[in-house]
């Protein structure tokens, strides 16, 4: 049995997209398979998901999502997570694709009252997630990239038990 590894894909849609992430990531998981044969970390080219005229490319005679609307709602794609220096070939990959759009709104802000003082104290800042203004930074950490993976887990585990 061939072991393969996991390869993370990050797929930005466009605001004003209306597809679901679920159907973007179906349709570029089968589009991936004929046009990248190696990944590594960074930006995939637009000429790997661009619309080619065949339709949605699932064979089930949907018209409503064409492959040119689908190609056009997305922002950027973005191979992520891989060790640094290193690429895989696809038969290689598991794909995990992860489709979402970002906010591009401001942090809300709530500041703390200091008597005397004309300027006020942030006490914490709220983001909308994921979000423009944070682009990079999860990039720009520098640790141990299992460090990452359990972090991304217990993330992960947090979520499950809200």
């Amino acid at each position: 049995m061939v072991h393969k590894q996991d390869v993370h894909i990050e797929v930005v849609l466009r605001p004003t997209s209306h597809i679901s992430p679920s159907r973007v990531s179906a349709w570029l998981e089968k589009r991936l398979s004929s046009a990248v044969s190696v990944f590594q970390n960074g930006p995939l080219p637009p000429s790997c998901y661009a619309a080619t005229g065949d339709g949605d490319g699932d064979g089930d005679g949907d018209k409503d999502d064409t492959a040119l609307h689908i190609s056009s709602s997305i922002l950027r794609i973005t191979v992520v997570d891989l060790l640094p220096n290193t690429s895989v070939s696809f038969w290689q990959t598991q794909l995990h694709i992860h489709a979402y759009a970002e906010y591009d709104t401001a942090p809300d802000k709530d500041f703390l009252d200091c008597e005397g003082d004309a300027d006020s104290l942030p006490a914490f800042e709220q983001w909308d997630l994921p979000n423009t203004g944070l682009q990079g930074l999860w990039e720009s950490i520098v640790v141990d990239p299992h460090i990452k993976a359990k972090l991304l887990g217990y993330c992960d585990t947090s979520e499950c038990m809200r």
